[in-house]
């Protein structure tokens, strides 16, 4: 075979094992474990990123595992910013921090930020700080950042509540 028929042949079937791995998500999403997930660059108030999401069929991120959100602190790592929404939230009780699409508790609270949660009040909506090394932070749910949609692919799909 031809040396550039070589690079060819490595190129076609690097793409046919990205497709095929990202088979079960939505255009633009990336897959990992049993999610899809999408890191938006549009910045949205809270409650806007969760419409923005639910628009596209998904709902905005909910970190259920260790792993999870390291990958998911590594991508957001990539692509920079300020920070990222996730769907968490403790508006209902203050520090009873919830994922609002389910009202499962938050467990992964070895990874705030600094000086987070701060318990200052109107600080109800969960973000991934990126000053702060991309861990979680309690931000203004009218404050603007980038949403994280996730898209569940190990189960049917729910209907949308609210």
């Amino acid at each position: 075979m031809i040396p550039g028929n070589n690079m060819l042949a490595i190129a076609f079937v690097l793409s046919f094992c990205i497709l095929y791995a990202n088979a079960d998500c939505p255009d633009g999403y990336m897959k990992h474990q049993g999610s899809c997930y999408r890191f938006h660059h549009s910045e949205f108030t809270w409650p806007e990123a969760v419409s923005f999401c639910h628009a596209f069929n998904a709902h905005l991120l909910k970190l259920e595992t260790e792993a999870e959100f390291i990958f998911v602190k590594g991508k957001a790592k990539e692509a920079g910013g300020d920070g990222y929404w996730t769907g968490g939230s403790d508006a209902v009780e203050e520090n009873n921090w919830v994922w609002a699409e389910t009202g499962t508790a938050l467990t992964l609270t070895n990874d705030w930020g600094t000086g987070e949660p701060d318990h200052v009040s109107g600080r109800d909506c969960l973000g991934i700080w990126g000053a702060g090394d991309f861990k979680l932070g309690a931000y203004d749910c009218r404050h603007l950042l980038r949403p994280i949609c996730e898209v569940d692919i190990e189960t049917p799909a729910q209907g949308i509540v609210g």
